[in-house]
């Protein structure tokens, strides 16, 4: 696993844990009129708005938004760890969209007088309402309800799809030291990780876990004995990191799912992320743990 799929990894899930803490789900100032210039400091955040047809109204994007190709002529406003409010309000923006744990900087930019709504969105409900409230404040509620319909319907299918098997125990890692299997931090409770795991037809291991994103040791894993491990990376691996990153988990050979070459790896730029394509993710999941089965719908 490379050095910036693990940091992407986690800062995500300090991201989500500090969303987790926060007891205002409305703060930031919400303005009347159908924002022109919109800055999005999230990914999740950025790809509701593309897909809600107002990609155009996109002014400046954080330095993880990626998806879709557009964003990448975007200008940049640094992400949450180094949020740039210069290059902000440089862009003019009638609306800055913020995630939950931000809400020291959407003060900043409030007293600075910009309009801004903070979202949750680390969860499958939370994206939903995400994708009411963006609808709603940028005039375009039908097409909302119709991506909310079209992601639905999707993860219905492949809920359908899983409905007969028994859920499979499995265990997914969003990221570990380079290399090694060091330093592992998994998905638990709480992430939309576990929800789409769920709806693909897999029991999380770890779903007792009090944390959304715990850190987890080599020991746990083996007494848990997962039937499936599924691996998230932030890129697409080639051949050769594939059989290095399999070949750190033959020494857990007690485990089923090494036992069963059930080790799942996925390379891809939407697997850490939620937003409109979750229905990516659980169909990926679905085929991970249903290694024999046609591909999900």
């Amino acid at each position: 696993m490379t050095k910036r799929s693990v940091l992407l990894a986690l800062l995500f899930a300090a991201a989500f844990c500090g969303a987790c803490t926060s007891n205002r789900p409305d703060a930031g100032s919400e303005g009347k009129s159908p924002p022109r210039r919109i800055v999005s400091h999230l990914p999740s955040l950025t790809e509701i708005v593309y897909a809600l047809g107002a990609g155009d109204r996109i002014v400046g994007v954080s330095d993880f938004c990626t998806y879709p190709e557009e964003v990448n002529d975007k200008p940049r406003v640094g992400g949450r760890i180094n949020p740039n409010i210069e290059a902000v309000l440089g862009l003019r923006p009638d609306l800055v969209l913020l995630m939950e744990n931000q809400r020291d900087l959407a003060a900043k930019l409030k007293r600075l007088g910009l309009s801004v709504m903070v979202l949750k969105s680390e969860s499958v409900s939370g994206v939903f309402d995400g994708i009411d409230r963006i609808g709603k404040r940028l005039d375009l509620e039908e097409s909302a309800q119709r991506l909310k319909e079209r992601i639905h319907r999707e993860l219905d299918a492949v809920r359908r799809k899983a409905a007969n098997d028994p859920p499979t125990p499995t265990l997914i890692v969003i990221g570990h030291e380079t290399d090694s299997l060091r330093d592992i931090w998994a998905s638990g409770a709480g992430s939309f990780h576990d929800e789409l795991l769920t709806i693909a037809g897999g029991k999380n291991i770890i779903a007792d876990s009090p944390a959304a994103y715990p850190k987890i040791s080599k020991e746990a894993i083996l007494q848990a004995s997962p039937e499936t491990v599924i691996v998230l990376f932030s890129d697409p691996l080639s051949e050769e990191q594939r059989k290095r990153e399999l070949a750190l988990w033959e020494p857990l050979g007690y485990i089923e799912a090494v036992r069963k070459n059930r080790i799942c790896l996925i390379g891809a730029e939407w697997a850490h992320k939620s937003g409109p394509r979750m229905p990516r993710i659980a169909r990926a999941f679905y085929d991970c743990l249903h290694p024999l089965a046609p591909a999900a719908p």
